[in-house]
């Protein structure tokens, strides 16, 4: 029986036919399985309750499928409350349920707690397999904390455990993220000796993270150390490669490579030629945006959304904002539907310092059509803007605005767009009030990272106003803790990556951009210039620089 319901249905009836039917831990168990499989969290924790008032004691297999359930649900935290009540009640788990708490732990941000239990099954004897390294690998991945991976490693060759190309990978993606490039290409390197060869995703993190630095040359050093080796290609690769170039501004190199696929017989997908369609949108070639869509049309996966919305990017860089309502006009009359990334791009127009005010309510009247909360919440920041008011209020509304009706994944880019509103409106309180909503909303992960040997502000996917915002939020608290007497860290770092603008505007990268905002506020905090993309300071230096700017930050 597959149905959950109708087994559901069946259950109850055994259930109340006790002078036939004989309920165990098994039948539990099967029912919960089929509950898991039909992501049926809220009944999956009645039987439970309903177990422990039977006084049916749960094993370790029940909650096992209990928490696989809970990761499909997205309810890690209530899975960790059932975790303590039934190790509370006697419950014995296996290693393999602790790995998956550990999991839990990771992903539900309590990483305290997750290496808590980690540590005290290894002084109750619990000897990690291979699976479980990986788990908690990926909850340090999580934070940053690449110091922690290589202490794993290191229990690992005591363990007599050998690392798979998966636990390679998160270790080199956590060195790349924490800016350790030398340090990841010697843990790339070090794969041979384990006998290992790098797959797809491997070569996509090492190319991703040469990238992010600004070393266009060391990621084509590696594209010629793939060939060379005669290493598997696939196309995850090759846009890698491609994004590389592209982001580094070697247009005509990812031209080239595009050229090269096919001689490979690498089909380009549909996300080859959007991130060569978005380049051309970055740079306003309208023209050549819609001579590349002439070349998808043969690829019927490519989401003609996704071209309407490139072909408004164009327009809003060449500056040419009277085409886009009939842009939009056009993509509804051919009877697509509109996506959230059409909603943030309409937004990011609007915000754009060189539409005119005609203009900009003409873009707002194509939100309106889409999200009319959306523009409800913007027709009253422009109104709040003149008056400079409390925007606590309007802050907390976009803010539940973005949880309810935006999907997880457009939620941050979509913030932006409204912050970037509000400076355009030159109401920097107004956009600095809803990036803090935000942020304690959970929109803004992996912005602040706090470790004990480190204090990081990651500015990588913020505009150039928000990123401002941004940094004077992340001072004014650094001040605060300098006067509370609090410890700095070893470091204090800002990452803003090594891209170009992506204003037409701009000539500046965000680098630039910061690096300048940092000089004029004399801080001690240095450019790292390999890799890019980072600006450091002590932080002994940083606190003394805090505490001598007390006065100028009051006022």
């Amino acid at each position: 029986m597959r149905d959950w319901k109708e087994a559901l249905d069946f259950f109850r009836w055994a259930r109340s036919r006790r002078d036939v039917c004989e309920i165990t831990v098994f039948a539990y168990n099967m029912m919960l399985k089929l509950l898991r499989d039909g992501e049926q969290w809220s009944l999956s924790e009645v039987l439970l309750k309903e177990m422990l008032e039977e006084r049916i004691m749960p094993d370790n297999y029940t909650f096992s499928i209990f928490v696989s359930c809970s990761k499909r649900c997205d309810r890690a935290e209530d899975a960790i409350a059932w975790f303590h009540r039934l190790r509370e009640t006697g419950v014995s788990f296996d290693g393999v349920t602790y790995s998956a708490m550990i999991d839990l732990y990771g992903k539900a941000g309590r990483t305290a707690e997750a290496m808590d239990l980690y540590q005290t099954m290894r002084k109750n004897n619990w000897k990690p397999d291979l699976v479980s390294f990986g788990v908690i690998a990926n909850v340090y991945s999580r934070v940053g904390d690449y110091q922690a991976i290589l202490r794993l490693f290191r229990d690992m060759e005591q363990a007599e455990i050998k690392p798979n190309v998966v636990l390679f990978n998160t270790l080199i993606g956590t060195l790349g993220r924490a800016g350790k490039v030398t340090l990841a290409k010697g843990m790339f390197d070090e794969m041979a000796t384990y006998g290992l060869e790098p797959s797809e995703i491997t070569l996509s993190i090492l190319i991703d993270m040469y990238t992010k630095v600004g070393a266009l040359d060391k990621a084509l050093d590696v594209y010629d150390t793939i060939k060379q080796k005669k290493w598997k290609l696939d196309v995850l690769v090759y846009n890698t490669l491609l994004k590389s170039c592209v982001e580094s501004g070697n247009i005509q190199r990812a031209e080239s490579l595009i050229a090269e696929m096919e001689m490979e017989k690498q089909w380009p997908d549909h996300m080859t030629y959007g991130i060569l369609m978005n380049v051309y949108a970055t740079k306003g070639m309208v023209a050549e945006v819609r001579a590349m869509f002439d070349k998808l049309k043969n690829l019927a996966v490519f989401p003609k959304a996704a071209f309407y919305t490139m072909l408004i990017k164009a327009s809003k860089q060449a500056g040419d904002f009277d085409r886009i309502p009939g842009i939009f006009d056009e993509m509804v009359a051919n009877g697509c539907s509109v996506n959230e990334r059409m909603s943030g791009m309409l937004v990011s127009c609007a915000s754009s310092s060189q539409i005119s005010d005609e203009t900009r309510l003409g873009v707002l009247e194509c939100v309106k059509k889409i999200k009319p909360r959306l523009h409800e919440l913007l027709s009253r920041l422009l109104v709040l803007a003149k008056e400079d008011d409390d925007f606590d209020d309007i802050a907390s509304e976009t803010t539940e605005f973005l949880l309810r009706e935006i999907t997880a994944p457009s939620r941050r880019p979509m913030c932006n767009a409204v912050i970037d509103f509000c400076c355009v409106l030159g109401s920097r309180n107004a956009a600095r009030a809803i990036l803090s909503s935000g942020v304690s909303a959970g929109l803004y992960h992996g912005l602040h990272t706090t470790l004990p040997s480190l204090w990081q502000l990651n500015l990588r996917t913020l505009s150039f106003a928000g990123a401002e915002c941004a940094l004077e939020a992340w001072i004014e608290s650094l001040a605060t803790a300098a006067e509370n007497g609090d410890e700095f860290p070893e470091d204090v770092m800002v990452e803003t990556g090594t891209g170009r603008a992506k204003e037409a505007t701009n000539s500046v990268s965000l680098s630039e951009f910061v690096g300048g905002v940092l000089k004029g506020m004399d801080s001690p905090f240095e450019e790292n210039r390999r890799p890019g993309g980072y600006f450091i300071a002590s932080g002994e230096a940083a606190k003394a620089w805090l505490q001598s700017r007390k006065p100028e930050l009051k006022n």
